[in-house]
Order: structure tokens, then sequence, then C-alpha cells
């Protein structure tokens, strides 16, 4: 819910119309149970938010969007950029996690989907992964460094919301690992990566620098995996350096 308010702060006198969204399942968002948690759904979910927002504001579907996606929402982001990319002027993924490759069933996963296990997932959730020092110690992961109370507190609040733990165990089981041929991608794309970023492999980010054909990486230095919340200046500064070349294109 929060982790883009620093970076959203800094681009209110941008002139932009900004949006930020909670997925089902996230944040203050819906968590009933037996919730769609594909790549494709969630995509055309938020084209759906948009295209509710152009009604209400009319001449929304005059502009294009900047499509801006971090980690999990780095896949969904490319994955609406292949549904309607006539209406993406630009393509953000940082530290993006892409299946870019061929994947199989999880056969794993598909043994354990059945309500037992799911509900021992939602007792772990709630009872373990659901508290401060756990959710300090992941934020820590993930940030390359320790967050402030204020940070974890910004997570922790919407996690106790009802029904998150069920949608947890939900997510866990109803993502799918949908392959996206980023080569398809055709759209002008900056690449934002954390230099420390311990998640996801930097050859992602290479791999995806070299097969994007209208893409730019920049390195954030001493950033982890989740540069945008740690780093935000760097990450609005590549932002409007990137905006500030359209007319290149």
């Amino acid at each position: 819910t929060a982790s883009w308010d620093r970076v959203v702060d800094k681009l209110k006198n941008s002139n932009d119309y900004i949006v930020t969204i909670d997925l089902p399942g996230f944040g203050y968002s819906s968590k009933q149970a037996g919730m769609d948690y594909s790549t494709d759904f969630r995509s055309e979910l938020v084209w759906q938010v948009l295209n509710d927002l152009d009604n209400k504001n009319h001449g929304l579907s005059a502009i294009r969007w900047t499509v801006i996606g971090h980690s999990m929402g780095g896949g969904i982001a490319a994955n609406m950029n292949l549904q309607n990319p006539q209406l993406v002027r630009e393509l953000i993924l940082v530290d993006p996690a892409i299946n870019y490759s061929e994947t199989k069933e999880n056969i794993f996963l598909s043994l354990f989907d059945n309500p037992v296990t799911k509900r021992y997932i939602s007792l772990f959730a709630n009872y373990y992964f659901f508290q401060y020092s756990q959710l300090k110690n992941f934020l820590t992961s993930a940030y390359g460094q320790e967050p402030t109370k204020d940070q974890v507190d910004s997570y922790l609040k919407p996690l106790q919301e009802p029904g998150t733990s069920v949608a947890a165990s939900d997510i866990v089981f109803g993502s799918d690992q949908k392959q996206i041929n980023v080569k398809d991608i055709k759209t002008r794309t900056l690449i934002i990566w954390g230099e420390k970023d311990t998640w996801i492999d930097f050859k992602d980010a290479k791999y995806l620098d070299e097969n994007i054909v209208n893409s730019e990486l920049n390195v954030i230095v001493n950033a982890g995996h989740v540069p945008h919340e740690t780093h935000s200046q760097d990450v609005v500064n590549q932002i409007v350096d990137f905006w500030g070349k359209r007319n290149q294109f």
C-alpha cells in the first residue's frame, strides 16, 4: 500500500496523473477465497481499473500510460504491455520478477494444493510471518539494510486486515509462472536495478536489457531489491531523466 509513497510524493509536481494499486490479496484490496491470481487476470484487472477511472475522469483514454512495476508487479507490467501495447507510452521495470524461460507446472505445489495445507499456511502466516520481528527480518533482506519502524508498520498494518492470511495461502498456490517473451516488447523500456539485490540475480537484468529491443538499464548503487523505497530520490531521478528523453524516440 505504501511502497510507492516516497516516489509519488516526489513526482506530485510533474503534472502526471498517478495511480497506485493494491492488487487482490494485497494491501486493502479484496481477500475473499477463490480469487484468480494468474498473471493474465491481474493484468486485465489493472487495465479495467484504468478504464473505470477513465469513465469517471473523461479524457484519460486520450493518453498513453507509463506502466511501472516492481518485482512480481514487474511481470504484471510487462504482461500489461503485451496485452495493450498501444496504450503504453513507456514501461518501467524495477528489479522485476519476470519468467522469461519455459517452465513446467510446479508438481510439488500441486501435490499439496488442498484445504488442509492451505489452512496450515494461513495459520503460519498469521501467527508467525505477520509479526513485527519476522516482518522486520524479511524487509532487512529485501532492503539490504535495516528498515525503520515506520517502514515495518506500513507493511504490518494492511497484513493485519481480515482475510489476509487466507489470501496468502491462495496466492501461494494460485499464482502462475507465466512465461513472458520479452523479445515481443517493443515499447521503450527503463530497467532499474538495485546493485545489491540478493533476491533476483543480476543476470536477469542483463537478459532483459539485451532482449527488449528499446531498453535502458540503470543500476542504483548500494540499493537492494526495493530501491524505490530505500533510494526513492535516485529512482525518481532516473524516471524523470527517462521521461526527458521522450522526444529522442
